[in-house]
Parts: structure tokens; C-alpha cells; sequence
């Protein structure tokens, strides 16, 4: 057995993988991945939150401080759409015309149409979108709540986004106001009399306190990530409840998962739930089953997750692990300098992207053994 070595994404050589911190195998998996020695593509500076993939080599990221960065293609440098909090010229009174872009929080999540031609991004209290051709902003909405997830439709035409309430929203861009989801927002919990006697920001450990104006205080649960595969968007909360709604019969189905951290389609009918406590699982659509895939890694919570090709990416406690979707077993793994807030997988043969915090975007190539077949 050949032991798992640490491997700095810019590190000097390759990793062999397939076995986790020098313990020994009783069979080897079946589907064997190994990484290559990182290249850096782009560098967007430090405290990037969010990332996004477009065609034809567009990529997008965000900061913890409401910035947004695009980079049109390898080889040119990245340009702002956004500047940081505290770096953007300030308007000045007898200035005319719409608002500028305004996110006053961290981007939680980026999103490019279909056609590549237009940028979502969700953070703080709006969500706005790009002309990534003209670099300039289109249009955005703001409200009262903060904005934690964003996907668009098929078409690119409306896009969905999520908040630190629970709601679920679509916006047809072309409209100045975005329009409830119906049925297809997280739930939320009253604050029972114990809780009441605690300070506001404690009542709710892993909720929003609110206080509506009709009825009893409640916990709201925010949306962690929405994701769509073809006709379906994926929805999860932080109260546990994944929500799968289908944009042609606005049918919907649920799981109960636990509190949700990573959702990813691994096919039209599968999902990988990442929880709190590290554990993934595998979902079924059709049976409606969810399947463990593996014991939580320390109680860690998944940073990012990815699938292509029937592999699934984990971007956890400073690694990147691959799983074979259709057996559940662990293909391989390699370490990175820092967390990572974005990966993908994608391209012929397979690569592996990954958009680190510290600002690095890194592409590993990967070589794949189905079993005897590379």
C-alpha cells in the first residue's frame, strides 16, 4: 500500500491516492483517482467566499466584503465588477439614474446563465445581475433580509434565489421586484417560553430570531444552497430539509437530511447532502432514499462540493476526497494549502478546479482507473 502524502495544491509532484492516513486496505476500490500537480490559472486576492463557472472559460468569485471579481478567459486579468466594502467612490448627490450595485455583505453565491453572457450574484441584502460582456451591472433587487444562494432557470431568463429567512424568491430579470416561491420555502420553529428568557441573538442557535407581526416569535432557517440540474432545483435549509421542485409541474419532493451545508446533483435522480457533522449521504429522487456514503470527518462540516462522470468532490478540513457515487468508496484524495469555497469538476479528461480563500484558482488534472480501464 503506498501511504497518503500531504500535497500542497501548488506542490511539486503528483499524489497516489486511495488510502487515508497510512491504514491499510483489506481490497482496493474499485474506481481509483489519482491528481496531478496543480497549475494556477487565475489569483483574485484574498478572502474570496464564493465561486462560479462559465462557458468558454469564464469564471466569476466573491469576497467577504461584497466585492466580485470576473475573469473573461485564461491569460487575461481578472477585472472587478465590485469593489470591496470600503473601496468603492462614493455617489455623489446631484449624481442621476439607478442605484449602483450595493451588496453590504459577504457573497454567499454566484451564478452564470446558460448562454454565459450574464452573472448572478447574491450577497448581503440584493442580489444583482451582470452583463458580463459590457462589465456593468443590469439590474438588481434588495430587501430587507440577507441573500445566501442563487441559481438560474433553464432558460436564463429568471433566477431563484434564497435568503436568511427561509424564502425562496424568483425574479424575472427583466421585472424591479422578485416574487415568493410557493410551498417551496424552509420551515420555521416557535421559541419555546425557555428561550424567551435568553438574550435575542441566543434564542436561536442555528435560526434567525424574528418576531413576526402577526403571531408568537419564531426560528427561521436560512437557504444554504440552490442548485438546479436541468428541470429540477434543489433546495436546502439549515433547519435539515432538502426540496427538490420540478419547474415544468412545480411538483415537489422532500427529505429530511439534517442541517445541510453542501447539496450537489450527481445525476437528474441522485443528490449528495453534506451535513453539519460531516456526514454525507446519497439521495435517491425516485425511492425517495437517503443512503450514508461515509461517517462524518471530525464533525467538520463539507466546504464545497462538486460531481461529474459519477465522482463525487468533498472539499473538507483543508482535503479535496473523491467518491465513487455507485459504490459509496472513497477513489482518492488531495490536501490543500488552505479551505477551499468552491470546487468543480468538469472538461475531457476530468479536471478538478478549485477556488481556495486565499484568493488561488487552481486546476488539477486527474487520471481515472474504472477498474483496470484508465
Amino acid at each position: 500500500m503506498i501511504p497518503l502524502r500531504a500535497l500542497a495544491v501548488l506542490g511539486a509532484a503528483g499524489l497516489p491516492l486511495l488510502a487515508a492516513g497510512g491504514c491499510k486496505r483489506a481490497s482496493a476500490p474499485a474506481v481509483r483517482v489519482s491528481v496531478q500537480q496543480g497549475r494556477l490559472r487565475a489569483s483574485f486576492g484574498p478572502g474570496m467566499t464564493a465561486g462560479a463557472q462559465g462557458p468558454e472559460g469564464r469564471f466569476a468569485a466573491g469576497t467577504s466584503r461584497g466585492g466580485v471579481v470576473f475573469l473573461r478567459r485564461d491569460g487575461e486579468a481578472p477585472v472587478r465588477l465590485l469593489e470591496d466594502l470600503g473601496q468603492r467612490p462614493r455617489r455623489r448627490p446631484e449624481e442621476r439614474g439607478p442605484a449602483p450595485a450595493s451588496h453590504d455583505g459577504r457573497i454567499d453565491a454566484l451564478e452564470f446563465s446558460p448562454d454565459g453572457r450574464h452573472l448572478l450574484s447574491a450577497g448581503g441584502h440584493s442580489a444583482v445581475y451582470w452583463d458580463t460582456e459590457r462589465r456593468e451591472m443590469v439590474r438588481q433587487v434588495k430587501g430587507p433580509y440577507v441573500v445566501t444562494a442563487a441559481a438560474f432557470d433553464p432558460e436564463g431568463k429568471s433566477v431563484f434565489f434564497g435568503t436568511e429567512t427561509g424564502n425562496v424568491m424568483r425574479w424575472s430579470v427583466d421585472l424591479p421586484e422578485a416574487m415568493g416561491v410557493h410551498h417551496f420555502s424552509c420551515g420555521a420553529t416557535p421559541v419555546e417560553p425557555a428561550q424567551m428568557a435568553l438574550p435575542p441573538a441566543r434564542r436561536c442557535p442555528v435560526g434567525l430570531y424574528l418576531e413576526p407581526p402577526v403571531g408568537k416569535p419564531i426560528c427561521a432557517y436560512r437557504v444554504t444552497q440552490l442548485v438546479r440540474l436541468g428541470d429540477t432545483l434543489a433546495r436546502a435549509c439549515r433547519e435539515g430539509m432538502v426540496g427538490l421542485l420540478d419547474l415544468k409541474t412545480r411538483g415537489i419532493t422532500w427529505a429530511l437530511a439534517g442541517a445541510l451545508q453542501t447539496l450537489t446533483f450527481v445525476d437528474k435522480d441522485q443528490l449528495v447532502f453534506g451535513r453539519d457533522d460531516g456526514e454525507l449521504r446519497l439521495y435517491h429522487a425516485r425511492s425517495q432514499e437517503v443512503v450514508r456514503l461515509l461517517p462524518g470527518a471530525e464533525e467538520q462540516p463539507p466546504d464545497a462540493a462538486a460531481s461529474a462522470a459519477g465522482l463525487v468532490a468533498i472539499a473538507q478540513r483543508g482535503r479535496v476526497r473523491f467518491f465513487h457515487a455507485a459504490s459509496g468508496e472513497l477513489s482518492g484524495a488531495v490536501t490543500i494549502p488552505v479551505r477551499a469555497t468552491w470546487v468543480s469538476l468538469s472538461g475531457t479528461p476530468l479536471e478538478l478546479t478549485v477556488l481556495l480563500e486565499d484568493g488561488r484558482l487552481v486546476v488539477h488534472s486527474l487520471s481515472i482507473d474504472w477498474g483496470g480501464k484508465v
